[in-house]
């Protein structure tokens, strides 16, 4: 019994070693099992990642070649002046000769343009005596007309190239501000295609105008300011984006003042960002108002702080450059006009100081108007009607009193603002109305050269008409919250006995159901919503609508109150921020439809249904562009052709 009973007891310790060893195994299996997966998952993540990175890349190369051919193609035509080239020419080639003038915009994108002629080998006539204003308006220097000719190689297509690369600039700037605002790839190229497909856009990113550079900064300010304002910053990474927020605000100010509408879209962002941020601090009692005011004050300095110093920074190279009297000296005061030097021939400058003429005291003024002759010379002064400045000045060796260069910038953002909002630019025979422009009911602007303004209507109705479904959604949402705040929405509820009913009926198919629900939750995975920034927090989601529609409202209403003449490309600003928009929304409803999707089979159907729609507007704008292409190229067209291509006759 005992050597039983031995052997039980071992047969037993095998057993138990053996299933030992089978649980170690299983364990180390499952391990291994684990271990496989995760690299597995890993893998998979890599090369989703990898798939992404390369799906961005294709489509920025697709935007940078299809930009450079539609902006590029033909550029040299038309062989001459067109529209405001003669006036941005003009201030161009004034930059090298040193000539003070002033313009209704802003210098900056007009420096830009004066840098490259310059670098570029470009070398003017050296006129000493300009005749600067006619009957017809200002003349100044014939620098610009050697811009044209061959003797100087043709140096306008040099200056028609960097609009180009700026327009090019603008279609990726758009791609990024798309990603920024929370857009997916996907949303991101739609919105970049249709700046790319615009007529208008285009025609200006291939002549030497300033605005495309307005749009550049525009959009790079907007992308910057979201950038400035997402989560997960280190207070370092918050301070450099803001800096760079008020950099690029501040060069959209000194393009044109339309950058104001920048201005004002980056400062409602800010405030709501702000809020937002307060809000949520609020709920977790965090809200102090010590700390509320110390980073409301240190976000706002940086911003307006950097953008002022830009501004100033482009007023004072604008002055420095511009050491001699010119075209600009009849709106500059008498003091102004002290700091400037006149531009004549060198042995002009070295007569002594009791002589006459002596251009080196012009500048002060010894008489009146009208004064004659004999008057002048009876009060011991010099009378020299070929002065730049005034005709009787004093003789003798005098001192000019100096004057600050704050007193200069200061001085000259006065006149140029007061310049661009006088009467004279008042009546245009193609200007319009702000509201005419979303639907481009508005004249188009004769360019020149067989150009013709136009925009690319598939566009901007696209626009306008998503705005007014917007706009109706609006009032509708609004009214309907006031309406259930007055009465409440209890009351077209089921009777008591009817709830109870329904509830233990519900309650028992909630339990069954709850579970599979919670698996479904818990298991559904969105590729497109790791492609895309948009977040669950719906106040997030909410400042950004209110940000672009606010935005979009910014840069088109206040033309109301502009007096001066208007155009219909003071509305792309507004169009560029209604694209954004829009693709938002575009990201916003794929993103909806894909997470329904999981559930049931006509969401994949809808889905399907937009990617089409998508593709059908990107396609129909190409071919719209194409379409009105002779008027952005200059191409010839037959009488029928010209009439076919107008939708109203005022076009």
């Amino acid at each position: 019994m005992k050597q039983d009973l031995n052997n039980s007891n071992n047969n037993n310790l095998v057993k138990r070693k053996v299933n030992k060893i089978g649980e170690n195994k299983s364990s180390v299996q499952l391990q291994t099992k684990e271990e496989i997966d995760n690299r597995a998952i890993n893998v998979t993540l890599d090369n989703i990642k990898s798939s992404e990175r390369f799906q961005e890349i294709l489509f920025i190369i697709v935007l940078v070649i299809v930009g450079l051919i539609t902006r590029l193609y033909q550029i040299d035509s038309p062989p001459h002046v067109v529209f405001d080239e003669v006036h941005t020419t003009k201030y161009i080639t004034w930059y090298l000769s040193g000539h003070h003038f002033v313009d209704t915009h802003p210098p900056l994108a007009k420096l830009i343009f004066a840098g490259v002629l310059y670098f570029s080998g470009f070398e003017g006539s050296n006129e000493t005596d300009v005749k600067w204003w006619t009957d017809k308006g200002f003349e100044g220097t014939g620098d610009w007309k050697l811009l044209y000719t061959p003797d100087h190689h043709y140096r306008y297509v040099v200056l028609r190239t960097v609009s180009a690369v700026a327009g090019v600039i603008l279609v990726l700037i758009t791609y990024i501000t798309a990603r920024s605002v929370g857009c997916g790839r996907l949303s991101a190229f739609f919105a970049s295609w249709l700046v790319l497909c615009d007529n208008l856009i285009t025609l200006q990113s291939r002549l030497i105008l300033t605005d495309v550079f307005l749009y550049v900064f525009h959009l790079s300010s907007i992308s910057a300011s979201f950038k400035s304002t997402r989560d997960g910053l280190t207070v370092s990474q918050q301070f450099l984006w803001c800096i760079i927020t008020g950099i690029l605000l501040g060069c959209a100010l000194s393009v044109k003042f339309t950058g104001l509408g920048t201005l004002g879209t980056v400062g409602i962002h800010q405030l709501l960002c702000l809020t937002q941020k307060f809000y949520f601090d609020y709920q977790e009692g965090k809200a102090k108002l010590s700390r509320i005011f110390s980073y409301t004050v240190w976000r706002g300095t940086l911003i307006l702080g950097s953008a002022i110093c830009v501004c100033t920074l482009v007023w004072i190279i604008h002055i420095l450059v511009l050491p001699y009297s010119g075209q600009g000296d009849p709106f500059m005061s008498q003091t102004f006009k002290y700091s400037l030097l006149p531009k004549v021939n060198p042995e002009a400058l070295h007569k002594p100081p009791s002589s006459c003429p002596n251009i080196n005291n012009a500048w002060s003024n010894c008489g009146f108007g009208g004064i004659t002759r004999r008057q002048c010379e009876e009060k011991g002064c010099c009378f020299d009607s070929s002065s730049p400045s005034n005709w009787c000045y004093h003789k003798g060796f005098l001192t000019k009193p100096k004057v600050s260069m704050y007193t200069k910038v200061t001085e000259s953002i006065k006149v140029t603002w007061k310049v661009n909002d006088s009467g004279a630019v008042l009546l245009h025979p193609s200007m319009s109305e702000w509201w005419q422009w979303p639907l481009m009911r508005c004249r188009l602007i004769n360019f020149g050269g067989g150009l013709k303004g136009v925009g690319n209507p598939l566009i901007w109705w696209l626009i306008a008409i998503f705005y007014a479904i917007a706009f109706s959604y609006g009032i509708v949402r609004v009214c309907s919250e006031i309406f259930f705040y007055i009465i409440p929405i209890e009351t077209f509820r089921t009777t008591p006995q009817q709830q109870s009913s329904s509830t233990q009926s519900t309650q028992s198919q909630s339990s069954s159901q709850s579970s599979t629900l919670q698996s479904q939750s818990n298991n559904s995975t969105n590729s497109h919503e790791n492609d895309s920034h948009l977040t669950d927090n719906s106040m997030k989601f909410l400042v950004t609508q209110i940000v672009l529609f606010i935005g979009y409202l910014g840069n088109l209403l206040p033309f109301h109150y502009v007096q001066r003449s208007k155009f219909h490309f003071h509305y792309i600003p507004a169009l560029l921020i209604g694209i954004i928009h829009f693709s938002f929304c575009l990201e916003c409803l794929i993103s909806w439809i894909m997470k329904k999707s999981n559930d049931t089979k006509k969401y994949g159907n809808l889905l399907k249904f937009v990617f089409i729609v998508n593709s059908f507007i990107m396609i129909g704008a190409f071919i719209s562009f194409c379409w009105w292409s002779p008027w952005t190229y200059g191409f010839p067209l037959l009488k029928e052709d010209v009439s076919s291509r107008k939708l109203y006759s005022f076009w």
